[in-house]
């Protein structure tokens, strides 16, 4: 499917912008914030799992 000529005009703005010294440093900053959280996440998961796995006595 072609792209009309606002998507094009869009689109090309996205990449000036992503190209530009201010879009690379935004994108980084992006990718590290998303690094972090996902690590937050994973060790979240690990505690959580590590409980389930603790002996239940009654």
């Amino acid at each position: 499917m072609a792209d009309n000529p606002t998507q094009k005009q869009a689109r090309d703005e996205m990449l000036r912008w992503a190209s530009s010294k201010k879009g690379r440093s935004a994108i980084e900053s992006a990718f590290k914030t998303a690094e972090a959280n996902v690590a937050a996440f994973n060790e979240k998961i690990r505690i959580d799992t590590d409980l389930l796995r603790l002996p239940v006595t009654l």
